[in-house]
């Protein structure tokens, strides 16, 4: 299937079978012609600023797709140990910044109660 923009904006699509209307509505009125074989259309359009010819070549084959199968490739031991201590290390790093943002955070709080405090302390 080929689809075809008209010089109005319409567009249509063409097959080996027939012409397809793209939309609910199409304005041909004399002004638009299409002869068609299988492999080819010619559009011809004709409007106040003159004609247009579009020769269309019509792609009803359907592009083949190669799916590959895919092999899982094996893992050796020596590789996987590798895996399990980067992911451990990871871990271990992420436990450490929880830690670490944990403690920052029971800073702020108690400096933003030490302020309360001595602001309500000093009436300001």
């Amino acid at each position: 299937m080929t689809e075809f923009n008209l010089t109005n904006g319409q567009a249509i699509e063409l097959t080996k079978d027939g012409i397809l209307i793209r939309g609910n509505r199409i304005e041909i009125e004399g002004n638009v012609t299409v002869i068609k074989d299988d492999k080819h259309a010619n559009i011809m359009e004709q409007d106040d600023e003159g004609t247009k010819i579009s020769i269309v070549n019509i792609d009803d084959e359907p592009k083949p797709i190669e799916l590959k199968p895919m092999e899982p490739k094996p893992i050796s031991y020596g590789r996987l140990a590798a895996l399990e201590a980067k992911l451990s290390t990871a871990i271990t790093e992420i436990d450490k910044l929880k830690t670490t943002i944990k403690a920052e955070r029971a800073l702020t709080d108690q400096k933003i109660t030490d302020a309360v405090i001595k602001w309500t302390v000093n009436g300001k």
